[in-house]
């Protein structure tokens, strides 16, 4: 060793010695056991008085398109955890000594026939932000799924919902605006959850069930579930974070991996990948009670393959084979409301199995997912859907369908996980400003997309005219060809409130072209029809469009009526629907 090559070595051992240990390290925990289940009837009853259906039973008749929905309660015993290295920030767990027994309920909307089933599972951890159960990834993304072939499961991980089930559904406890809709009340009576400490067994077991294709327990009984992929939007994607960091790869009992296996490459995981859906910037604590500080490594996704803090500004490290390390592969998708999460990006290069994906015009809550959330809750509280949004915002909700890329982005994982298929790379948009402090009248950080004012042009190919509209990211077909400046955040002055937070900082809004500015645009009807048709056909070339959908959005294209003059792409006349 010449002395010209010491302070190289120096500089490197620190790497070396975080690499050695990620290489060797998988979960600490014991081989995942199978839970006990019990399958729950469904009865709609003669009135709402002797109603016995599953929170969230879907509000549509899933039998038409070949799909059924069951729910089972699922029990078992579950560790808490805590990490070998808090201080190092190392995403290595080890139980605690502390274990609870618990009971939940699992929802599962799958094919009915197991010969129309692909092998892929998409298991939600159920957000728990209005302190019971929402499937946001579901009801985004549910056109996809079914046309797949997929199965959803979502799985109640919270104390805070299994209490709102067992003790509060269907009681005059819950303020719903038109009272409480009155039910059978012992679906849920058995329900026990204690705490959020015990999530991750609870997630583990839920996946070890589905898995175990032999076992009378499992509720997809001779499906052959092959691929499951764990996802959460929201609070949510927090868990899916930790999740993935600290508990892949765990095997089950059912098929532990022995050494002989793993010599061999040939155990098998029970989670195979992870979506990390419009989070933030920072992961969910072990004990459910919080999130880990901005700036620790753990907030980014497989912080295995990390020794630099997760921060916007910092130094990625070189890139280490993936692979050495048995990492999973993960997808975070971020809406222009979620702009913080700029804070955990990482490249390609550091991370092969990791894709970022920032959708241009996307926002947290958009028109089209909140009309869904309507029929939901007109099915389980009894408020009646209008078909319409009144926003309490400044500007309507954005019209941008959030759950169209989301659903493409999903599908391309599980191909990703399955045959190897690569994805698309990843995109981002561009951000200005500075993350240290907040703005008082919006209470968003001190950053901003930066908006296309016609003075580049390329970005877009609009001709220097401008659209208002985000500059990179993943381009969904509709923002290419814009009816108006689509924004991830809504605005509402005034005091605090949950209105001002939720207007300033998740609801999108939307800023419609005149007529003017629509006509110098696309002249007539049928060339705004003709361009949305090949932006429709890009999207889907360039991977974040699927069949389902893209019928979707032409479909609406031809139903506008925008005033313009001419004929719609269908060659009749307009339908005078509204710009949404």
């Amino acid at each position: 060793m010449t002395t010209s090559t010491l302070p190289v070595l120096r500089t490197q051992l620190p790497r070396l010695a975080l690499l050695l240990a990620a290489a060797t390290w998988q979960f600490a925990g014991a081989a995942v056991p199978v839970p006990t289940t019990q399958l729950l009837e469904t009865d709609p009853g003669t009135g709402p008085e002797d109603r016995n259906v599953p929170f969230l039973a879907w509000h549509e008749d899933l039998t038409a398109v070949g799909y059924i929905e069951e729910e089972i309660l699922m029990s078992g015993v579950a560790n808490a955890y805590t990490y070998v290295d808090d201080a190092a920030q190392s995403p290595a767990v080890t139980p605690s000594g502390s274990t609870s027994p618990y009971t939940t309920r699992v929802l599962i909307r799958r094919p009915q026939n197991a010969g129309d089933f692909n092998g892929v599972v998409y298991l939600e951890i159920l957000n728990a932000t209005a302190r019971y159960d929402g499937a946001p990834m579901w009801n985004l993304t549910y056109p996809s799924v079914i046309a797949d072939g997929a199965a959803w499961v979502g799985v109640t991980y919270s104390d805070t919902t299994a209490a709102f089930m067992r003790d509060i559904w269907g009681t005059t406890n819950f303020p719903a605006p038109q009272g409480a809709q009155p039910r059978d009340r012992s679906r849920y009576a058995t329900l026990n959850i204690v705490s959020r400490a015990y999530t991750w067994d609870i997630l583990n077991q839920a996946a070890a069930l589905l898995k175990a294709d032999d076992d009378v327990r499992n509720p997809m009984l001779g499906f052959g579930v092959d691929t499951i992929i764990a996802t959460g939007y929201s609070q949510s994607a927090a868990y899916v974070t930790t999740f993935a960091n600290s508990f892949y790869p765990s095997y089950s009992e059912a098929e532990p991996c022995t050494q002989e296996l793993a010599d061999a490459d040939l155990c098998k995981p029970i989670v195979n990948g992870y979506i990390v859906a419009a989070g933030g910037p920072t992961s969910r604590l072990l004990d459910g009670a919080g999130s880990n500080p901005i700036g620790d490594r753990r907030n980014c996704e497989n912080a295995l393959n990390r020794e630099a803090p997760c921060k916007e500004g910092e130094t990625e490290p070189e890139a280490a084979d993936p692979y050495v390390h048995d990492l999973p592969k993960i997808v975070r998708f971020t809406t222009e409301s979620d702009i913080k999460a700029a804070r955990v990006r990482q490249t390609m290069a550091d991370q092969p199995l990791l894709r970022t994906y920032e959708i241009a015009g996307a926002s947290h809550v958009d028109f089209w997912g909140s009309i869904v959330g309507q029929k939901v809750a007109e099915y389980q509280f009894g408020i009646p859907a209008t078909g319409t949004i009144e926003s309490q915002c400044d500007l309507p909700y954005n019209p941008l369908r959030t759950g169209i890329p989301l659903s493409a982005i999903q599908h391309r994982l599980a191909r990703w996980i399955k045959f190897d298929e690569l994805p698309p790379p990843s995109d981002y948009m561009i951000w200005e400003g500075s993350f240290d402090g907040t703005d008082p009248a919006t209470f968003k950080p001190l950053v901003n997309w930066v908006r296309d004012d016609g003075d580049n042009d390329a970005t877009d190919g609009d001709e220097g005219r401008g659209d208002g509209n985000v500059v990179g990211g993943v381009r969904p077909a509709r923002i290419d060809v814009p009816l108006g400046r689509y924004f991830g955040s809504n605005s509402l002055e005034g005091p605090l409130t949950s209105q001002t937070i939720f207007c300033n900082g998740i609801i999108g809004g939307f800023d419609a072209y005149s007529e003017t500015e629509l006509r110098e645009r696309y002249q007539n009807q049928r060339l705004l029809y003709l361009q949305t048709w090949w932006s429709v056909w890009r999207s889907y070339k360039e991977g974040f469009l699927l069949p389902v959908d893209a019928k979707t959005i032409l479909d609406e294209a031809k139903a506008l009526d925008l005033g313009l003059p001419g004929r719609n792409g269908n060659g009749n006349r307009n339908s005078r629907a509204p710009i949404r």
